[in-house]
């Protein structure tokens, strides 16, 4: 599970990662977009992390690896994805990707939003 603000570049390393092992790639905003008009923005976010845990959890039982990408990394949710992990004797690696360079990551982000 990768997690980070957005233009930190997780979805980049998350991506990576899933090619080399190979892994599912689950990609919590793809997973909220498909959400969002079915359910109001307050509950939109953790139906998708729920979903992103019922999906890795399918995948755990075909002895796929996963690799996550979401934007928190709140205890709460992280412990949705350790006791998942414990549930199917899998192991979890938590990453947090932090971009240190401030004026870099507010550039990123401004580039992604002026993009689309």
């Amino acid at each position: 599970m990768l997690c980070g603000l957005p233009g930190s570049g997780k979805t980049t390393l998350a991506r990576g990662i899933a090619a080399a092992l190979p892994a599912t790639f689950l990609r919590i905003d793809a997973i909220e977009r498909g959400v969002a008009e079915a359910l109001g923005p307050l509950d939109q976010r953790d139906a998708a992390y729920r979903a992103a845990v019922e999906l890795a959890g399918e995948a755990l039982a075909l002895d796929q690896n996963v690799v996550a990408d979401a934007v928190h990394g709140m205890e709460v949710l992280l412990d949705r994805w350790r006791a998942l992990a414990a549930d199917r004797c899998a192991r979890a690696t938590i990453i947090e990707c932090v971009l240190a360079d401030r004026d870099l990551h507010r550039a990123r982000v401004e580039a992604r939003h002026a993009a689309g």
